[in-house]
């Protein structure tokens, strides 16, 4: 038994294609998390001082035309405020075929829509209905290596992987470090800013 709350606790979804807490599992994706490549692209949009709030990997193995990821908006999950950003980092080609990412545009701009439980990839999902009045989705093709940036609120979707390739993307979220939350027990990684060098060191795994 193991609390599904704690930080870099043993993979819980690995069959689901989720590996939690990436970036506190390795020290590789630790110093990515705090790239100035990748730093200098959030910090126009949530300011000087930035914290991560989650880091994971969302994989889709090929040919699983299951691995389908319903309409959903990420901050119905989260906790804080709606200001996050979600860089996503391309470790494969993503098309429609494989199960990239679509989504409709502007949706940010609105509120978190009302979602209901969902047997899928995901357990939180936006009704049919709900979606009936939002503009028409578009695809987003990433190539390999490709960094993408969209907001918590973004709308989006990603059909199921019916390609012969993996799929695999890493997701970086980061926040204002003023909002003092983080998806997994105890305070926020600040990335940049005040109180920034305290977070300098890898931590390793909290728990094996």
């Amino acid at each position: 038994n193991f609390d599904q709350s704690e930080l870099a606790a043993p993979p819980r979804a690995i069959a689901q294609g989720f590996l939690q807490d990436l970036a506190h599992r390795h020290e590789r994706f630790w110093l990515l998390s705090r790239s100035s490549k990748i730093l200098d692209l959030v910090e126009p949009i949530v300011g000087s001082d930035i914290s991560m709030y989650l880091s994971r990997c969302v994989f889709k193995r090929r040919r699983d035309k299951n691995a389908v990821v319903a309409w959903h908006q990420d901050m119905a999950y989260w906790k804080g405020v709606p200001d996050k950003v979600i860089v996503a980092v391309a470790l494969d080609r993503c098309t429609r075929e494989s199960g990239g990412l679509c989504a409709i545009r502007a949706t940010h701009l609105g509120p978190v829509l009302d979602h209901v439980m969902n047997d899928g990839f995901v357990r939180l999902a936006i009704p049919a209905e709900a979606l009936r009045s939002l503009p028409d989705p578009e695809a987003v093709a990433m190539a390999a290596g490709d960094v993408l940036l969209f907001h918590a609120k973004l709308v989006h979707w990603s059909p199921g992987n019916i390609s012969d390739n993996d799929r695999r993307i890493l997701y970086f979220v980061y926040q204002p470090a003023v909002d003092a939350v983080s998806r997994r027990k105890g305070p926020p990684v600040i990335v940049r800013g005040k109180g920034s060098e305290s977070w300098d060191r890898f931590p390793g795994q909290t728990n094996q």
